[in-house]
C-alpha cells in the first residue's frame, strides 16, 4: 500500500498540525511496512481484550472495597457493643455509689439523731442539776 504524504501532510496541517510534526508523520507513514500495521479487527480485538481486562480488575477492586466495608462495619459494631457494655458498667456502678451513698447518708442522719438525744439528755441533767442547785440556794437563802 502506498500513502500520498505529501497529500497526508497538507490534510494534518490543515487539522491544526504544525509544519514539522505533520511532515515527520507522513513521512513515518510513507516509509511504513504496512504489513506490520494493525488492522480495525486487530485494533477492535485488542480493544475487547483490554475491555475485558480492566472489567475484571474494576469487579477485582469492587469486591476488595466491598470486603474492606464489611471488615470496618464489622469492626464499628464491635466498637459499639464495647462501648454500650462500658456504659452498662458504669451505670451499674454509678447506681452501687449512690446506693451506697444513701445508705452512708441515713447512717449519718442516724447518728445525728444519736448524738441530739446525747445533747438533750446532757441539757436535761444540766438543766435538772441547776433546778436543783437554784432550790438549794433559795432553800439556803430562807435558811439565812
Amino acid at each position: 500500500m502506498i500513502i500520498d504524504t505529501l497529500k497526508l501532510k497538507t490534510k494534518l496541517e490543515h487539522a491544526g498540525m504544525d509544519d514539522q510534526a505533520a511532515v515527520a508523520i507522513a513521512d513515518a507513514l510513507g516509509n511504513a511496512d504496512f504489513d506490520q500495521l494493525a488492522t480495525k479487527t486487530d485494533l477492535k480485538a485488542e480493544i475487547d481484550t483490554l475491555r475485558t481486562d480492566l472489567q475484571t480488575e474494576i469487579a477485582a477492586v469492587k469486591a476488595d472495597l466491598q470486603a474492606e466495608i464489611a471488615a470496618v462495619r464489622t469492626e464499628i459494631a464491635t466498637v459499639k457493643a464495647d462501648l454500650q457494655a462500658e456504659i452498662a458498667a458504669v451505670r451499674t456502678e454509678i447506681a452501687t455509689v449512690k446506693a451506697d451513698l444513701q445508705t452512708e447518708i441515713a447512717a449519718v442522719k442516724t447518728e445525728i439523731a444519736t448524738v441530739k438525744i446525747d445533747i438533750y439528755k446532757v441539757l436535761w441533767i444540766q438543766w435538772g442539776a441547776t433546778v436543783a442547785a437554784v432550790a438549794a440556794i433559795a432553800t439556803i437563802s430562807k435558811l439565812f
